[in-house]
């Protein structure tokens, strides 16, 4: 759910910043309070992974650190595909083309 989180924000905190610095709030069309929220949400899930690997290391295995790199790297494709399978299925769910059952004879001996 996390990762979900960030993966909408990050777009957003991106095009702030920039906005920041180049003083173009305003074409952002972003309420504050929506920004703040997004902001909070980001920061958050930074400090969740960065606690993550604080503990990784406190726990002095190199092989727990790669294993968390490995996770939070590989988890947005896990999310996005499993986004896209329950988007299917309810798409069909919805058409009413979710296939029918066939029975099929099996063999005895």
């Amino acid at each position: 759910c996390a990762v979900v989180i960030v993966v909408f924000n990050l777009k957003t905190v991106a095009q702030w910043q920039l906005a920041e610095t180049n003083e173009d709030v305003e074409a952002l069309q972003v309420p504050g309070c929506v920004y703040r929220l997004q902001l909070a949400s980001f920061y958050g899930y930074c400090f969740f992974i960065s606690y993550a690997a604080a503990r990784g290391l406190a726990h002095g295995a190199l092989s727990v650190l790669l294993g968390l790199i490995l996770y939070f790297s590989i988890m947005p494709i896990y999310v996005l595909f499993n986004s896209l399978l329950l988007s299917v299925s309810l798409v069909r769910v919805t058409s009413g083309s979710t296939g029918a059952w066939v029975v099929t004879s099996r063999a005895h001996g």
